[in-house]
């Protein structure tokens, strides 16, 4: 938004945002947003419209990052695929031939409100955050972490990777932290896999994008018959929702240039 506002009012073409959210992208509208009790049926794109004066796509950021990897990175070439992020909050990206899939409520991908087995028969709740999504995300993690007894003094861990990083230089608790984390994974991308048959899912995010988790959740999955599939990091890492949106954005800009530049028929 602060490049859109240095940028004169004529050659401003379009403005996408991306909102961790469930979004009515045909609306402009964001549905709710968990971490926010009052972002319930916000016309945030009208809002954006008027101010800005150009054409205003509202999108869930995951979306967005899948659109990234779809268009420039991981996932170049593959119609049918899923890209999971798992930073602050797990969601999931889904191409279905080549588009995305959005669900009939914008819903489609909202994977943190996944049940756990053995863990969690908690109804999805929209302004909380889904148990999966608080065992698999980085607050859970480092939560986790913290509450891990065992001898000696436990290393000191700032940031949900560096537990990743200490079960690479062979800490046990970290390790079997890692194990726990990339078996739950490990069923949700078989239950993906199962329902959707993607050629590849992808992970992404300060917890999914480390390369530790992907070989252990890949380690995991071996044996498998059928609905086999790929598992890779994505290659865009913090800038797959930037190029999404940039994609986004170019789209219907490119095509009304094309259209007034056309002769008239």
């Amino acid at each position: 938004m602060l490049c859109a506002q240095k940028q004169p009012e004529g050659q401003l073409l379009g403005l996408v945002v991306g909102v961790p959210a469930i979004v009515n992208v045909d609306d402009g509208i964001v549905v709710a947003l968990s971490a926010l009790q009052d972002w319930s049926n916000v016309p945030l794109g009208a809002m954006l419209g008027g101010e800005f004066k150009c054409h205003v796509v509202v999108e869930n950021d995951t979306n967005l990052a899948a659109q990234g990897e779809y268009y420039r990175g991981a996932a170049q070439g593959e119609k049918d695929f899923v890209f999971i992020t798992i930073g602050e909050g797990v969601g999931a990206g889904i191409f279905v031939g080549g588009s995305l899939h959005r669900g009939s409520q914008w819903s489609a991908g909202e994977i943190g409100y996944l049940r756990v087995p053995n863990i969690s028969r908690e109804h999805p709740t929209i302004h909380k955050y889904g148990k999966l999504e608080k065992l698999l995300g980085a607050p859970g993690i480092l939560k986790s972490w913290r509450a891990t007894k065992g001898p000696g003094t436990r290393p000191k861990a700032n940031h949900a990777a560096d537990v990743f990083d200490l079960a690479a230089a062979g800490n046990a608790q970290a390790r079997q932290l890692l194990k726990q984390r990339a078996t739950i994974l490990a069923d949700i991308v078989l239950d993906l896999a199962l329902i959707l048959n993607p050629s590849v899912i992808l992970l992404g995010g300060e917890v999914g994008n480390h390369p530790l988790l992907q070989q252990e959740v890949e380690s995991l999955l071996q044996g498998s018959e059928f609905a086999v599939v790929r598992v890779r990091l994505g290659a865009l890492g913090s800038s797959a929702v930037l190029w999404g949106a940039i994609c986004t954005a170019l789209e219907p800009a490119v095509l009304g240039l094309l259209q007034a530049k056309s002769p008239a028929s």
